[in-house]
């Protein structure tokens, strides 16, 4: 699944957030994710739940404080999921170094 700024901006947010902290180059057009359509939408609608200092910590926060809110509903941890998988890792959202 593509995502944009403008389709699910809270997970593209996410996205920028993990590729400035890991030293990545941000300001990306957009993302490729391994989501389903239910998966991003009700995923999106989690994360603009979230406070902004919840969204970082999901995106780039400790990994015990990524698990806690990941485990909070099914699609954030299917994004979690997703994003660990994008990174390289199977970490639930960690990642070292983002990759494009």
């Amino acid at each position: 699944m593509l995502i944009t700024a403008r389709n699910y901006p809270a997970i593209f947010d996410v996205m920028e957030t993990i590729m400035h902290d890991g030293g990545g180059r941000a300001g990306h057009k957009a993302y490729r994710l391994g989501l389903s359509i239910p998966e991003a939408i009700n995923a999106e609608q989690d994360l603009q739940k979230l406070t902004d200092d919840e969204r970082q910590a999901f995106a780039i926060g400790e990994e015990t404080e990524m698990a806690e809110i990941a485990n909070r509903t099914w699609a954030l941890t299917a994004v979690g999921q997703a994003i660990g998988v994008w990174c390289g890792t199977d970490n639930t959202c960690a990642c070292a170094e983002a990759k494009e």
